[in-house]
């Protein structure tokens, strides 16, 4: 069984959650992520997201469990003020780009505004979310740090990964 660590920092100050995905990860993950998160008493509605998943290998599970996460996201954000996501995405993953392209599609409909970028896009991901990027920010350095540190929040799920089922 593989372990898959969704660690994020929520940055109370900027108003948004900062989240780290590392190796694979399955829809199931996403949707157990975001209960996390919804849980945590430092989330307001209305934050803005942050998902670096550029150390992210592949994004596996039932089609069902895309289509829970989606509608759950969907579902309640009815009544919660607009917000956004950016997905930082690794070059070179056709599959992961797909993969995203369509939750983002699926999504479209949620009060919560998802684009994705690439890599080399990451300066325009952070000002999509209303941070401010400049290159080796100390604030920006400090709240990857954390996403990253010992002591960071993380949603840990353990669970035998499916490929996609069409």
């Amino acid at each position: 069984m593989k372990i898959t660590v969704i660690s994020y920092y929520i940055d109370t100050a900027q108003s948004v959650v900062m989240s780290k995905v590392k190796g694979e990860i399955a829809f199931s993950d996403m949707l157990k992520h975001l209960h996390t998160l919804l849980q945590d008493p430092q989330f307001r509605p209305g934050m803005n997201s942050f998902y670096d998943l550029t150390q992210c290998t592949n994004i596996l599970g039932e089609l069902s469990d895309l289509s829970a996460f989606t509608k759950s996201i969907s579902d309640r954000n009815n009544d919660l003020p607009n917000s956004k996501t950016a997905l930082l995405l690794p070059s070179g993953n056709g599959k992961l780009l797909n993969l995203v392209k369509g939750i983002v599609m699926m999504t479209s409909a949620s009060n919560i505004e998802h684009r994705y970028y690439l890599d080399s896009q990451c300066h325009l991901a952070y000002q999509f979310v209303g941070l401010q990027y400049v290159e080796n920010d100390l604030h920006r350095l400090n709240i990857l740090r954390r996403v990253n540190e010992e002591n960071h929040k993380t949603s840990q799920i353990e669970q035998p990964k499916k490929p996609i089922s069409h």
